[in-house]
């Protein structure tokens, strides 16, 4: 339970001055995110993309830009695994 206390507070304890991605999963089908500066890489195994906090990784097979537009992007395609990269390169938990 401790865990998960730590995980709340990390997720709804977030500063007012500091830009946070907006992200909508669709079962594992698609996936909109806002608030995007840059697309890093992309294949249709993996997509980078950069935002204020960081870098944003989606793997998963098939997957594509289905909607591209000044800072927001929706990717569909078959989406395994998406890992939040801090500034610094590693991991958010």
């Amino acid at each position: 339970m401790k865990g998960f206390k730590g995980l709340w507070h990390m997720l709804t304890d977030l500063s007012d001055d500091e830009q946070y991605p907006l992200i909508m999963i669709y079962r594992n089908r698609k996936i909109t995110i806002e608030q995007v500066e840059r697309l890093i890489t992309f294949s249709p195994k993996e997509i980078v993309l950069l935002h204020g906090r960081g870098k944003i990784a989606i793997t998963g097979k098939d997957l594509f830009i289905s909607f591209m537009y000044n800072d927001e992007i929706t990717l569909v395609g078959m989406i395994e695994e998406i890992l939040f990269l801090s500034d610094k390169g590693g991991a958010n938990e």
